[in-house]
């Protein structure tokens, strides 16, 4: 289904871009916060076209069984996935998953950023509380 997605949608663009030949998608870029976690997982699954990077906003919950495999079946491909390390399930399955990695002797990074005790909001009227 994503495949005819991606094909429909260069087909349609074709006339307004004023291009006469044949397209091909290039590299594919997948992008989603939270539940879009589900709908990648399936793409990089069985969606039919190659999958060069995957950037998850605190929204891996789970699907192990599909990204995993993406990550290792091709050393270019890119997984990246920002996440708070403060509960909500994201951090256990990153970790879950960086252990499984570090069994397998397979490199990652983890990066942690911190944000100091006085950059903090305070309360809800503060402008970042929203």
């Amino acid at each position: 289904m994503f495949r005819k997605l991606v094909e429909d949608i260069i087909y349609s663009k074709r006339p307004m871009l004023g291009i006469k030949n044949q397209m091909h998608s290039g590299n594919i870029i997948l992008a989603g916060h939270s539940g879009a976690y589900r709908l990648i997982a399936h793409i990089i699954h069985q969606g039919g076209l190659p999958i060069q990077e995957v950037l998850l906003f605190d929204g891996l919950y789970g699907q192990l069984d599909k990204f995993k495999p993406w990550i290792l079946s091709d050393k270019n491909h890119s997984f990246v996935h920002w996440y708070t390390n403060k509960g909500g399930g994201t951090d256990e399955v990153s970790d879950t998953l960086m252990n499984q990695l570090k069994r397998e002797n397979i490199e990652f990074r983890l990066v942690e950023e911190t944000i100091p005790e006085t950059q903090l909001p305070q309360k809800a009227t503060d402008p970042f509380c929203s």
